[in-house]
């Protein structure tokens, strides 16, 4: 009996081993992940077939601007679109299908667009060997639908802009030089607010600037290829106005921000202060940036630096909404990834609780609207950043002193 139970036992312990193996082979082919995002990208679309064309609704808003393009009528009159002129250009194919077919389509591309971002930056963290991140697609795509779903299905722009964001840094990882500067225009194209990665990659690498201000010229005129051009600069005369008007709305009406912390703890600041806040923690954010990919090998510091631009965009730019936050999400699902592989227990239990502020995110804006607890998006954000920020600071001490070390050793 003992010797069956003990052959039986071996069997079963086998058994396991097989199924975890295969599971594990399972999860780390590319094929899995885009399974799970087009379940995702199902759901998201089956859940919005109902909406209706009205205000409320996001991707009809994006509709409205290609209507309104086509027929040559102002963008912003209402006060509720808040991009550069291309992005109605962009949003012009949805104009003349139905509200529901265009709303799908949307959405569905939305939500490619930021898979294909994750898939590019998610194989470019690794190193020759491929097996170096075992399952990192799959582990941040996890992280990425669950802490994305309410942008989704909102059809929000966000996370185009993050996809084409996060395949800007993936190019680069590459040593691409047109490619990132073409992804970024994209981004910016999806999202004004996308320019804000232009400065830390001419930081990064200067060479870039001749062909980012290429960029912006091509961005900005663009749209005077398919419209009449006084109409066209119309649009333009009144976009910085609009964009103001529309951040001064978001910080009056929702608490997004870090900003909108320091009002819930009693600290309240005036719009010089603020801006003075802004251009500090942007020089900080672009020499964390530089000392990254100085400390780091590149594809090491590529995560932390999304990180630190991101958190930038989110807690420091006015017009950040709830949903916003979606940006971070797969940079979180990457840094936790590599975190695990280095070992570092603390930055995984930080990048989870972070995640565990989005998910729980809902609940607590609507339990304590009006208390610093109803603030978990900025907060999980601010934890984020942080940890990029000390492992920045730790990984340039430790390169500073191995260069000491290199120079005390040739000097002997």
């Amino acid at each position: 009996m003992i010797g069956v139970s003990g052959i039986s036992s071996e069997k079963m312990t086998l058994g396991n081993s097989t199924f975890g193996n295969r599971l594990r082979n399972l999860v780390q082919k590319d094929w899995f992940s885009i399974v799970l995002w087009a379940i995702f990208a199902g759901l998201v679309v089956v859940t919005k077939l109902h909406l209706k064309p009205t205000s409320g609704n996001v991707f009809n808003i994006y509709r409205n601007a290609g209507l309104a393009w086509l027929a040559g009528e102002p963008l912003f009159e209402d006060g509720r679109f808040h991009y550069f002129p291309i992005s109605a250009v962009l949003f012009t194919p949805w104009a003349n299908v139905s509200f529901v077919l265009g709303g799908a389509i949307w959405r569905t591309l939305n939500i490619a667009l930021f898979a294909l971002g994750i898939w590019r930056f998610s194989r470019s963290i690794h190193s020759e060997d491929e097996q170096t991140i075992p399952g990192a697609f799959a582990i941040v795509t996890l992280f990425a639908t669950a802490l994305s779903w309410t942008a989704a299905r909102h059809g929000q722009t966000t996370l185009s802009m993050a996809g084409l964001m996060l395949i800007c840094m993936a190019s680069l990882i590459r040593g691409g030089k047109t490619s990132p500067v073409v992804a970024l225009a994209l981004a910016v194209a999806a999202k004004p607010l996308a320019l804000l990665l232009a400065p830390v990659l001419i930081a990064i690498r200067p060479s870039l600037l001749p062909r980012c201000l290429i960029a912006v010229a091509v961005v900005i005129a663009l749209p005077f290829a398919f419209q009449d051009p006084s109409y066209v600069f119309d649009q333009y005369l009144v976009l910085p106005e609009t964009l103001q008007a529309h951040a001064d709305s978001v910080q009056v009406k929702m608490f997004t921000d870090a900003i909108a912390c320091l009002h819930l703890l009693g600290l309240e600041s005036s719009s010089f202060e603020q801006s003075a806040l802004r251009i500090c923690a942007g020089i900080l954010v672009i020499g964390l940036c530089v000392e990254a990919k100085r400390s780091f090998e590149f594809r090491d510091a590529a995560p932390h630096i999304a990180a630190l631009v991101f958190g930038f965009i989110l807690l420091l730019c006015p017009g950040t909404e709830r949903n916003s936050y979606a940006l971070i999400a797969p940079v979180i699902g990457i840094l936790f990834v590599m975190a695990k592989r280095d070992r570092l227990l603390w930055a995984q239990t930080a990048y989870l609780g972070a995640a565990t502020l989005f998910l729980l995110s809902n609940k607590l804006f609507h339990a304590f609207p009006d208390s610093i607890i109803g603030m978990p998006k900025p907060l999980a954000c601010i934890l984020v950043v942080s940890v990029s920020a000390i492992r920045v600071a730790g990984q340039s001490k430790f390169a500073t002193l191995r260069s000491l070390r290199s120079e005390s050793d040739l000097g002997v």
